[in-house]
């Protein structure tokens, strides 16, 4: 199963949101390290298509996947846990 490339917008990129999913091996690119601060959400979007990474704009929706009690279990992390 091939993993999936996550972009974060400026909204979702907070700094223990990334250091936590970077602790689970999973591929995160931030849009400051995509040169990609103070664009428009379809520029975001445009960006995460053109380098093949799933764009998220929810850090809710990835912060409660990655916390949630099964992907703990694959991929236990001390300071989530």
């Amino acid at each position: 199963m091939s993993q999936v490339r996550l972009y974060l917008d400026e909204d979702s990129m907070r700094r223990s949101l990334v250091f936590a999913l970077r602790a689970r091996n999973m591929d995160v690119l931030t849009a400051a390290e995509a040169n990609m601060i103070n664009r428009e959400d379809d520029d975001h979007v445009a960006t995460a298509s053109a380098l093949g990474r799933t764009c998220s704009r929810t850090t809710l929706l990835i912060t409660a996947f990655c916390t949630s009690t099964v992907f703990s279990r694959i991929v236990p992390i001390p300071a989530l846990s």
